[in-house]
């Protein structure tokens, strides 16, 4: 009847020693997880400080700071008839 206890033993210690094994992939995979996010953060802030010098000598177009709400200038007028009105405009002009 001892051997009972023995067989038992030696099942839950081999137990024990696979959750040992598993445990410590999951651990060896956390810290590989690590160091690539802290490789990839040092990526991402030598990109992002590239681009904010970069975007300091950025000067937007002054259309871009325009007020929507403000009045259009009245001595710019905005046809969006395009070019070729333009010119088949001129065509008949010329003919009469």
């Amino acid at each position: 009847m001892w051997w009972w206890i023995l067989i038992w033993v030696l099942l839950f210690v081999a137990a024990l020693v696979a959750l040992g094994l598993v445990g410590w992939r999951v651990v060896r995979r956390g810290i590989a997880l690590g160091r690539e996010l802290a490789t990839s953060a040092e990526t991402v802030s030598r990109e992002t400080s590239a681009l904010r010098a970069a975007s300091e000598h950025f000067r937007p177009e002054p259309s871009v700071l325009v007020d929507p709400d403000a009045a259009p200038d009245p001595r710019r007028r905005r046809d969006r008839r395009g070019r070729g009105h333009h010119a088949a405009r001129r065509a008949r002009r010329s003919r009469a």
